[in-house]
Parts: C-alpha cells; structure tokens; sequence
C-alpha cells in the first residue's frame, strides 16, 4: 500500500507537474459531468482539508466509486490534465484511489471556512502535530472528533466582557497560551517530555468550558457559579476522550489526568506547570484586555461559512 504524502491543498497547484502527488481529502461538491475534447466527460469537484478549498476535475467512468458524494473522505491522487476544449491551460484531475489508506484527523479535515479565522486553524494543526507523545495526539483526536464541540472552539469568543470577545477569539486565546508555554517548556533541559506535553494540552483546553457557558441557557448557571465555572466543567467534558488513552497508555493517563486536576484545583505544588499555564493565560488576556466589549461573544449563531458556488446544485440532487 502506497503512502499518502497528504501535500496541504494550497501548495497543490505550485507543486512540480512531474510529481506524483497523493492525498486524502474532503470532497465539498460535484458538478454535472462536462465533455471535454477529447471525449472524456469530467465533474468539477471541490476539495478541501485545513489549508484550503480546491477545485480539481474528476473524470466520470466506471471505475469512479460510487459512493463518491460529497462529504466523503477519501484518497487522491493528482495530475495536470487538458480539459478544455482550447487545449491551452492544463487542469488540476483528482483520480480516486479507493484502496489507499483514507486516515486523517478530524483536525486536518475541517474545512476552513467553517472557522472564523482560518489561519488560527492552521496554528492549531501545526501545535497538534507538533507533540511527540502519539497517546496525546489520539487524545485530542477523539475529543476533536466532535464536529460540533470542534467548531465551536473554532468560532465563539473567548470571554463575554473583558478579552478575545471577537469571534474566534477562543481559539486565538487557547493557542496563544499554549504557544507560549510550549516555547517556555523547550527552553528548559532535563524535563520530563510526557508533562511538558500534557501540559501544552491543558493550556490548549484550559478554556474549553465556555463553549457551553457560550449558550443562553447556561448563563444562569454561569453567573450563580462564579467566574471560574468553566473550568469546573473541563473535566467532565474531557472524560470521553480521557478513556481513549486510558487503556492505550495508562502512563500518558495517569500525566494528562494529573495535570488536569492540578489546574483545575490550582495545585502548583503538586505540578509547577500549572503556574506556567496560569501565566501565559494572564498575558494573553492582558494583550487583548482593552478589546472591544462583548459584541460578538456567544454561540455562533449570527455567523455563517462562505457560501460556495455549488450550494444550489448540492440541494437540487439531495
């Protein structure tokens, strides 16, 4: 079985013609078929993952699966081909290669326009493939695997009243602090890689709890529980996705749920790098604390993706 190389889909069209590209991708939309010079009809299609949306022509014949439909994941490989009845600008034809391994994270899959700032989403894929420990990147996987949970993150504002209240400022907040504490960590020798990495995780989610306080129907129970609410729920929400790693690493377990429990409990003394997170999350707000003041924080209701060209084709054949 081939390796899929998975080239980000902005750097697809300038990459060599030459080369023999392969990746898996999120199919958006399909056109009607349109014949071509040579005879050969292909279907304008849109691909997307993290990096970018891409339209790409893929021939129709037989051996194009079928269950091709939009939303699908699957396997691409890429070439330059003549579509055009002018014969003069080549095209980008995605072939589908149904026996290649279809994997990605739900991360690298998100389409960017279902973000608020698609260059913050890239940030996060970077910082997340960026960790050594695999039982953390599963772990943050599995909790991500929530579309809803993941878009969330990705849109809402990080605070009401005070800093980041622009939409997704959450997200920019959350990376913000755990940049800063993974730049601070690598200055440091002679520690221990699985808590330096546990702790990167807890400064990415340690604000995690406002995507629920983000709904009308939970300020009730935000106001009456104080300022410090959302992080009494953290652990709750990351229990799910705490099991995935429990049996799969009981050590990388045992690092992520004692960090957990440390910064929600405000224990320095039991994990020094708790006061670290806590740092970095008060110069984050601190940069942002003059932002203007509670427009656009809340659930992202009043915000919708780019509308694509295809919408009305894909609700036509649904």
């Amino acid at each position: 079985m081939a390796r899929i190389e998975n080239p980000p889909l902005a750097d697809v069209p300038k990459r060599s013609l030459r080369e023999i590209l392969r990746g898996v991708y999120t199919l958006a939309s399909m056109n009607p078929p349109k014949r071509c010079a040579s005879g050969a009809e292909y279907t304008l299609c849109h691909l997307f993952d993290y990096s970018a949306e891409q339209p790409v022509w893929i021939e129709v014949q037989d051996r194009v699966p079928l269950d091709l439909a939009p939303g699908c994941v699957m396997a691409f490989e890429f070439s330059p081909v003549f579509v055009d009845r002018d014969q003069t600008v080549p095209h980008l034809v995605a072939t589908p290669l149904e026996h290649e391994a279809c994997y990605r994270s739900p991360l690298e899959l998100m389409d960017p326009h279902e973000t608020a700032q698609p260059e913050d989403l890239k940030r996060l894929v970077r910082l997340v493939n960026s960790l050594e420990e695999v039982a953390l990147i599963s772990f943050l996987e599995a909790l991500f695997s929530d579309f809803e949970l993941l878009k969330n993150f990705c849109t809402i504002g990080a605070n009401r009243h005070y800093h980041h209240t622009q939409q997704g400022g959450l997200l920019r907040h959350s990376l913000e602090v755990a940049e800063g504490v993974q730049s601070a960590l690598r200055t440091s020798w002679g520690t221990d890689v699985l808590e330096d990495e546990a702790a990167i995780v807890v400064a990415l989610l340690h604000d995690l709890g406002r995507v629920l306080f983000a709904e009308p129907t939970a300020n009730d129970l935000y106001r009456t529980q104080g300022p410090k609410a959302h992080e009494w729920v953290l652990f709750e929400m990351l229990r799910p996705s705490l099991e995935t790693i429990k049996y799969l690493n009981p050590v990388s377990y045992s690092a992520l749920w004692a960090t957990i429990h440390a910064y929600i409990s405000r224990s320095q003394y039991q994990n020094p790098r708790v006061g670290l997170i806590q740092s970095m999350d008060g110069h984050s707000a601190q940069k942002k604390i003059k932002a203007t003041h509670g427009r656009q924080y809340g659930a992202p209701g009043g915000w919708s993706p780019r509308t694509r060209a295809a919408t009305s084709y894909i609700h036509e054949s649904a």
